[in-house]
């Protein structure tokens, strides 16, 4: 019973990290970065994934793999690995 606790509980982790990500990727940089404070020479008004670009798509592709191997196999030392390795992200 505790594993498909833990399966689900990974997968809702998982579907959450997706669903943010995504919400978030149409917003505009200096809602979530400090773009208009320092001068980068970048425009400040193109959005996350604009912005980006592949590596976005990238990071979020990361998490969700890392999030479906932990929950494909429900083991601690999976669980640990994977949650050390969200952390360094």
């Amino acid at each position: 019973m505790a594993k498909i606790a833990i399966y689900f509980s990974w997968i809702a982790l998982d579907a959450a990290t997706l669903f943010y990500t995504m919400a978030i990727s149409d917003h505009p940089l200096p809602q979530v970065t400090s773009c208009e404070v320092f001068d980068t020479g970048f425009d400040c008004k193109q959005s996350l994934l604009n912005y980006f670009g592949f590596s976005y798509i990238l990071i979020v592709a990361l998490v969700t793999g890392l999030c479906l191997a932990a929950a494909s196999r429900v083991e601690r030392r999976i669980a640990y690995a994977v949650s050390g390795a969200l952390t360094l992200l």
